[in-house]
Parts: structure tokens; sequence; C-alpha cells
């Protein structure tokens, strides 16, 4: 057998050797020019569309996919899944969609739409943006609003600009808008329902960071008790077992907020809390999204 080295003693000394070389320099860009010859992967359904959200003079890619359904079936109206963290969320959702909604019929079909970070940020500075809220409006709280704190804005764009397109431009049940975000979307999640509570039906809040500020979110949800009855909404709540740690403390923080909201007997709010068993916060969001839309919208049990 010739072995690479002794193959490269004879080229080397012999009048084959431009002749290896061209061969070589031949093959060389077939190999790595290949992918050149192939067609990116896209998403069956799927589309982006640029987003100027005039509440907080952010860009976004806003990613939309329809129902397999969604042609055949002219007048009919699907529920929305708006998610944060679109680059992850949306891809895997819709992998998800296909083998429990489309190919199995576990759960409803649905149009799916994923926000991108803002354009020209990095994914920690949009996110700190976007999904951080202010401290309270509460007097004694004015003080300690984390300068990245600009969910108010950020709710303003989905529920003044975002939502309205989307309703008005695609086939959507407006009484079934489902709201989806993990950590940092989770905690967004929990603002806009002390807040706006109407701009969505459900809420799939998952691993919700309730440390952020000195646990804020909970004089918020003392704020909104304050001054009102009732809380019309369906909200889903869950982490992996594994997230609790003394800095962050996610599940007990979960828990808490359970507690607190079941303990106001609000009578039109549905509230569903859940600890998966050996799931950390990297790894949890599958489990939580797959549960939560099983949850809010089954059609049969599995």
């Amino acid at each position: 057998m010739i072995t690479f080295n002794l193959l490269k003693a004879i080229m080397l000394r012999s009048r084959w050797a431009i002749f290896f070389s061209l061969i070589v320099f031949a093959i060389s860009p077939n190999v790595f020019s290949a992918t050149e010859n192939h067609r990116p992967y896209t998403l069956d359904r799927s589309e982006v569309i640029d987003f100027h959200a005039k509440a907080n003079s952010k860009d976004y890619e806003v990613y939309i996919k329809l129902p397999e359904s969604y042609s055949n079936s002219p007048g009919k109206k699907y529920p929305l899944i708006v998610l944060t963290d679109g680059y992850y969320a949306f891809p895997l959702l819709s992998s998800i969609n296909w083998r429990m909604s489309e190919r199995n019929q576990v759960y409803e079909q649905s149009i799916i739409v994923g926000i991108s970070y803002s354009k020209g940020d990095d994914i920690s500075k949009s996110r700190a943006n976007d999904f951080a809220p202010p401290a309270s409006t509460d007097e004694k709280f004015k003080n300690k609003v984390d300068e990245a704190g600009r969910a108010d804005l950020y709710a303003k764009f989905l529920g003044q600009e975002l939502l309205p397109y989307l309703v008005k431009s695609y086939s959507v049940d407006a009484t079934r808008k489902i709201y989806a975000g993990h950590s940092y979307g989770g905690l967004l999640g929990t603002y806009i329902l002390f807040t706006q509570p109407n701009m969505f039906d459900y809420y799939l809040i998952g691993s919700p960071s309730l440390w952020f500020n000195n646990k804020v979110m909970f004089n918020y949800e003392a704020s909104y008790a304050k001054a009102n009855k009732d809380l019309k909404a369906k909200v889903y709540m869950a982490a992996g077992s594994q997230e609790q740690n003394a800095q962050f403390g996610m599940v007990d923080y979960m828990m808490a907020l359970d507690k607190q909201l079941k303990a106001r007997h609000y009578s039109q709010l549905t509230l569903v809390t859940e600890t998966f068993p050996g799931e950390k916060h990297l790894s949890v969001y599958p489990t939580f999204i797959t549960r939560g839309l099983l949850w809010a919208l089954p059609l049969k049990n599995e």
C-alpha cells in the first residue's frame, strides 16, 4: 500500500508532480464550493416580512407560517400563536406543529408568528430592551427602573401595530390569540398579563424571570389586583425542576406567583402551573411549548 508520505515523495521527485498538482487544483474548487449547487433549506408555507415598530422605533423581521389546510379552507379562522425569541422558537414550533397538529391532529392547526430580535442590536440588548419591564408605576419604585426595561413600548408595538396587522391580513380567530414566551419572554408575558390582559386570550409563560429587578413583577400583580376585581385570561406557566438555584429561584418564584394569583379568586382566570422533572433552563422550552399548546388547543388526549 502506498502511504501518503511516500506518494508525496514520489510527486516531489518526479516529472509527474506538475500533473498531480493540476489534478488537485482541478478537483479542489468542486469540494469547497459544493454547497453552491444546493438550495437553502426553507420552511414550507412560511414567509418573512420586515416590520418597523413605531412604538419604539425598532425594526424587526416577522416570521409567519400558515397551516397546512389554510389555502383549502376559505373563511376558516385559525388560532394565532405569537412567539418571542423567534429565531429559535419559530423553526422549532414549526416542526412540533407539523408532527402534533398537521400530521397527527393532536391539537388544532394554527397560524404561527415569530418575532426576531431588533435589527442592529445583539440578542442580549434586544431582549433586555424589549422584554424587561419598567420597575413600577408606584412612586417608590420609580428610581429603581432598569435602564434596559422598555417592555411598555414593546407591548405597545404588539398590541397596537403587529396584532392588528395580523388580524387584518390573515384569517385569524381574534378570540384565540396565544402569547408564548420563555425566560425574559416569560417575564414579558406576565408584564402584559398584569397591564393589558386583553391583548391575548392565552398566555403560555415558560420559566419566567420573576427575579428581575428585585421581583418587581409581584408589585405589578399587586397593583393590578388593587385596581381590578377580575382577570379574564387563560394562563399556563411551566418551568424545569432543575432551574432552581440561589440566584434566580425560577421554580420558587413561579410557584409563589401561582399562589398569589389563586388567592385572588378571580372568577374568569384559568391558571395551570407545571414543573417538569429533570429539565433545565436551556432544555425545557420544547416540553413547555408542546405541553402548553396541548393545554390551549387540544383535539384529543395525548
